[in-house]
Order: C-alpha cells, then structure tokens, then sequence
C-alpha cells in the first residue's frame, strides 16, 4: 500500500524547478530505476523519475516523480523501515524548502497538508507501518507462505524465520536491519533472460553466472517478479544456465540444466538467502569448469 504526496509550487512569479542534485546532496541519496525484474539499476532515471534511497539505512525505496515543473510526487511503501519513513519526511520538506510557497496533497486519502501538518503525523505514520508489518505477517500465515515484497535493490522473499522475528518485535528496528542487511551487499541479483524455444515453443528462462562474483539465485528458475505483469507474470517452462569467464571476457558454450546447477553449486559452497533464493560465492574459471563437467549439458 502506497503512500503518495502531491507538492506543487504556488505562484505566479515562482520560476523555480526542483533541483535534483540539491535533493541528493541535503538529504544523502542515491537513485536508480527498476529493469523488468524490480532490481534497481543504479544511477539511471527515466525522465526525472526514479527510486531514491539512503545507501546508510537501505529500505524499500523511495518512488520520485519530477517531470512536471511545477509539480512533484513522491510515493514510499507500507509497511517500511523508520529510517525510509523519517528519509521520506525530509525529502517532503527539501522540496518544500526548494518551492517555497507549495500545496501538500495525500493523494490516496485526497487530503491537504501544510508542512507542519505533516511533520506532525510522522510518529503516527511510524506506528501505521508497525501495524502494517504486522497485518502482513498474519496474512502470510506466520511464515508459511513467503511474503514477497519488494525493496530497493530488489525484491526478498520472507521466510518463516524471518516473520517470527518480525512477529516477536516490538517496533520497526529489527524489520529496519532486515531490510538493510538484505540490500547492503556486493553481489549480483540474478535475473532471466526469457525466450522462446522455435522447436517446441516453450519458453527458457536463461541466467548467467559470471566468474569471480558473489552472486544470489533462485533455487526455482521461475522465481522472479515480473514488472509489466507483477500479478500473473510469465512462467518458463524450463530453466538454463550459462557461465561467462570474465577474466577471458568470453561466455562458455553452451547451456546446462538450472535444477542440476542448483544442486551442484548447493553442495560446493551455497547458502540460503531467503525463502525462495540462494547466496553462490565467488567460484574461478577452474572451479566453473568443474561444475559444468557434473550438470547436464545442453548444446
């Protein structure tokens, strides 16, 4: 559930646009924008829209629309973490403090704010997103189904463990440790290429794992969020994989089974990273031709 301001710039004789580069400097973000996967590619936006975040305290992201000049909206998800909520707040008065004179609107409520107004609601808005957080774990049964959300870098598949956690606390903190711990890594979040077979018309999911890169997976190929069609998303009807030897700037030839991959690199190394992913360390070029002699291979 999104909540999403509306700040306009009043008056006639008010020329100014927001400065982008003003919002990263005062309120220490970064930005990127979702590829079809809901993975953020940093540093790009797509007509003075993107997802800003604080890289200190990494959330669920904040959604920025500034290509309207005399407009902005901004949007952040429930439930998320406190930082992002008090990251978001800022945000609001840094675009008010650009404007000057401007109207606040909540656009799912329809309702105006002045700018005091709103700082005040911030403590209640904190304990709405506990109350959310809370409401989603009920609903994922306490774990039983994974509770997929997406966040900034990507998307994580909750687990058990991790709702019983959230369950047991008695504010945002640790879902705020979570949500960062999850996102502040160095590795490369798989995604598939999809494509269809002109032998039988099924459909591939293709991943690439690449030398030397720490690097997290989907133990099933079909485990992705698809962002033209999140609700009923494309399903592959089987998966592949294929290395790249960065050190040669060359992929291997051929493909090989993604199951087979899966228990290969599960008994060389892996660990669980959610409900529904793995965390592969980094293997060299000889420790990637090793595997590809134990899976099955496709030409």
């Amino acid at each position: 559930m999104p909540f999403t301001l509306r700040i306009t710039r009043k008056g006639f004789f008010t020329k100014r646009t927001i400065d982008i580069g003003e919002i990263l400097e005062n309120c220490k973000f970064k930005f990127g924008t979702y590829n079809d996967f809901y993975v953020l590619d940093e540093g790009k936006h797509q007509n003075n829209s993107c997802i800003l975040y604080n890289p200190q305290h990494i959330g669920r992201g904040i959604y920025f629309d500034g290509n309207n000049e005399a407009m902005v909206e901004i949007s952040i998800n429930t439930p998320t973490s406190q930082y992002e909520i008090e990251d978001f707040f800022a945000l609001a008065k840094e675009i008010c403090r650009q404007y000057k004179s401007f109207d606040i609107l909540n656009v799912e409520d329809n309702k105006k704010f002045s700018l005091e107004e709103l700082l005040g609601i911030k403590d209640d808005f904190i304990k709405f997103n506990y109350d959310e957080l809370q409401r989603g774990i009920e609903k994922s049964g306490f774990g039983e189904n994974a509770w997929i959300m997406t966040a900034t870098m990507w998307p994580i598949w909750i687990d058990k463990k991790m709702c019983n956690e959230l369950r047991e606390s008695k504010d945002l903190s640790v879902f705020s440790q979570l949500l960062h711990d999850k996102q502040n890594m160095d590795t490369y979040y798989a995604k598939p290429s999809l494509m269809r077979n002109e032998v039988d018309n099924s459909i591939l999911a293709i991943y690439t794992l690449t030398e030397d890169c720490l690097s997290i997976f989907p133990m099933n190929f079909n485990d992705f969020i698809s962002a033209s069609n999140p609700q009923n998303p494309i399903r592959a009807d089987k998966g592949m994989i294929r290395f790249f030897i960065f050190s040669e700037n060359r992929p291997l030839d051929g493909m090989w089974d993604y199951e087979e991959f899966i228990k290969c690199v599960m008994e060389r190394g892996a660990t669980k990273y959610d409900d529904a992913h793995i965390l592969i360390p980094e293997y060299n070029k000889a420790g990637i031709e090793e595997m590809t002699n134990s899976i099955l291979r496709h030409a």
